[in-house]
């Protein structure tokens, strides 16, 4: 019985370190692990097409909070937003120090939000129609 006790309790210890490790490493993936900002999105999906883009801008499939929402890397996501609006028939004014960028056209003017995600993607949103 003695040798039995220890043997349970060797895989009691086994599988509470293992549990252990397993919740912290849940909790310290969701306290660094930014959330991906468009809802209802197929996160790896997105990140496939994005990485298979050949740094182009990927349009992301959804309308979230009304919203048009595009990805791009980093390296190129300034030029990437301006060449998407000029094919648009916007031209690009200014940008401002909150991330925002200003385009116009015979529309009117339109301003384009920025948000870097995940350290290496830059996600663009602008109303829909544009």
């Amino acid at each position: 019985m003695i040798g039995r006790t220890k043997v349970l309790n060797k895989r009691q210890r086994y599988v509470f370190l293992v549990s252990s490790v397993f919740i912290i490493g849940i909790v310290i993936f969701n306290i660094f692990y930014e959330p991906f900002p468009v809802k209802n999105v197929n996160v790896e999906a997105v990140l496939k097409m994005v990485n298979q883009s050949e740094g182009k801008m990927v349009k992301i499939p959804s309308k979230h909070q009304g919203y048009q929402w595009y990805i791009s890397i980093n390296e190129k996501a300034d030029d990437n937003l301006k060449m998407l609006m000029k094919d648009k028939g916007w031209s690009y004014k200014k940008k401002s120090s909150s991330d925002t960028y200003y385009f116009e056209s015979v529309q009117g003017n339109i301003s384009v939000h920025r948000d870097r995600w995940n350290e290496n993607y830059t996600i663009f949103y602008f109303p829909e129609g544009i």
